[in-house]
């Protein structure tokens, strides 16, 4: 006869599903955005820096979210599957993108309008440190520009918010698969 254990702490009839994951996107989104603004006033025109910064800030955005999945797995009672994982995590994702996404346009927009020739010139100036030739980093600047260019089409925004979606999804997936905990079954 099997027998399915259930956990000692259950949640209440009241508990809401989606309130930690969302919580918790919108915690993360703040961290990233503030992130992303000290990279962009202080260390814009360091390309070395700006990558630092977006590792750092991709690397605690997937901690956070792993984090995501324990406190949820933990207001669940201590069990959760990896669907129920998989859930919490992606919804917090889903509000990181969209509200990373939001804040960069605005940014990049109103905010810091030469921001995207910093980033030209930082990108442009580590190629020539790193010894490229000039016919390189003129083709360099060619090719950055016509994807600044495209940057600015509607269908390409588009394109660049489902991209970091799946990207995020993939994290999402990772960390719920990490965090899951199914209830064990014991046998009599």
């Amino acid at each position: 006869m099997e027998h399915i254990v259930t956990p000692s702490t259950v949640p209440d009839e009241n508990f809401n599903k989606w309130s930690l994951p969302v919580k918790m996107g919108l915690l993360i989104a703040l961290i990233k955005i503030i992130f992303s603004t000290v990279a962009y006033q202080f260390f814009l025109e360091s390309w070395g820096m700006t990558m630092l910064f977006t590792f750092l800030s991709f690397t605690l955005g997937a901690v956070l979210l792993g984090v995501t999945g324990v406190q949820q797995r933990k207001a669940l009672g201590g069990y959760m599957d990896i669907k129920q994982a998989f859930q919490a995590i992606f919804i917090a994702a889903l509000i990181v993108v969209v509200l990373n996404f939001t804040y960069d346009f605005i940014y990049m927009r109103f905010i810091d309008a030469s921001m995207v020739d910093k980033i030209r010139e930082s990108s442009i100036s580590a190629a020539e440190n790193w010894g490229a030739p000039q016919e390189k980093l003129d083709e360099m600047a060619e090719e950055f520009d016509k994807q600044n260019e495209d940057k600015l089409n509607f269908g390409k925004q588009l394109l660049s918010i489902a991209t970091q979606i799946v990207w995020y999804g993939i994290v999402s997936f990772i960390c719920a698969a990490i965090v899951k905990k199914n209830k064990p079954v014991y046998m009599d």
